[in-house]
């Protein structure tokens, strides 16, 4: 009898723990809550406090136990019981960066597939920010995958060595020891003195017939 009860007092507590997280249609074409955080057994409810969006799931852990995408300007909700990654959006606005992130029990086994998942250049620009924007994804997500960084700012790998190197650099040590050697010989040419300064009285004494000087 007291086994019972205290199954009984288990599942209720564990009902009482489970939570309701709800998200907004916003009129700036985005989620309210971008990356939500929650645990199985809890639900999300999407609120059109907007008109023109809906709700799609794009990747989980488990796509077939995901309903059908919601109708635009209604009401949706979920429970999760599955632990993983879901990536959603709307399907209006998908390629223009309305998505959002699920995050059930910290797991992220399925990454993987979520990165898989094909977007537009805008959509993949919002789908890399938002973990950035997170402290909690950063600290339960320690391995590299394309949503800790821009693509911009990963570390590519070396290019391997040129064989072209060595030939320029000694045709540019040839051009430098030449451009010395001619440097060198300008300086050291004599420099023609300059013509001496003759004065008018010099001139006209020296031109000057000798029967005039008499």
């Amino acid at each position: 009898m007291r086994l019972y009860i205290l199954l009984a007092l288990l599942i209720i507590s564990k009902g009482t723990l489970a939570k309701t997280v709800q998200i907004e249609f916003t009129e700036n074409d985005s989620y309210s809550i971008e990356v939500a955080y929650i645990d199985v057994g809890d639900t999300i409810e999407w609120l059109p406090k907007n008109k023109g969006h809906n709700v799609e799931f794009l990747a989980g852990p488990d796509m077939d136990s995901l309903p059908n995408k919601s109708k635009i300007n209604e009401f949706h909700s979920i429970l999760f019981k599955t632990p993983g990654v879901y990536l959603y959006g709307c399907s209006p606005h998908l390629n223009m960066g309305m998505l959002g992130l699920i995050v059930v029990d910290n797991d992220f086994h399925n990454l993987e597939d979520v990165n898989k998942v094909e977007l537009s250049y805008v959509a993949n620009s919002v789908v890399d920010r938002l973990p950035n924007t997170s402290t909690t994804w950063r600290v339960c997500k320690s391995e590299p995958w394309r949503f800790n960084l821009p693509a911009m700012f990963i570390r590519q790998p070396k290019s391997p060595p040129s064989s072209i190197c060595a030939p320029v650099l000694s045709a540019l040590s040839v051009l430098l020891l030449t451009m010395r050697l001619e440097i060198s010989g300008n300086l050291m040419q004599k420099v023609p003195p300059k013509p001496q300064q003759v004065s008018a009285s010099t001139i006209s004494s020296i031109f000057t017939p000798s029967c005039c000087s008499n």
